[in-house]
């Protein structure tokens, strides 16, 4: 594969995803049944990538978190969502984008994109 993509996807703490740790470096597609985390997927995604959201609109609550955990916020636990994107440095704008935030991840060279609620 030559085009740039997401190639993976860790979700920590948000919504319904304790851990989710997806290689997506083939194509995917998700046909679970509903309330499976579809839908928190996508929002997850955006909250990262989407540049039309604003800051307001990237502030995470309470409600964020999973069910599963008590007063998160006080027992300073965070949402984390990072997304690797491979096959960047054929695109010369990206590559002006994301020059900055290359990691080394499985051996492979990636750009990180990353959400975290507590910075």
């Amino acid at each position: 594969m030559n085009y740039t993509h997401i190639a993976h996807v860790i979700i920590k703490n948000y919504r319904n995803f304790e851990m989710l740790d997806i290689d997506t470096s083939e194509k995917t597609i998700d046909y679970s049944e509903n309330a499976t985390g579809k839908t928190n997927y996508i929002k997850a995604l955006q909250l990262v990538l989407d540049t039309s959201l604003s800051e307001q609109d990237r502030m995470l609550t309470i409600e964020d978190f999973p069910k599963t955990h008590c007063n998160p916020m006080e027992n300073g636990e965070e949402i984390v969502i990072k997304i690797f994107i491979t096959n960047y440095k054929s695109n010369p704008a990206l590559m002006c984008i994301l020059a900055d935030s290359v990691v080394n991840f499985k051996k492979e060279q990636f750009a990180k994109i990353t959400l975290n609620s507590n910075q």
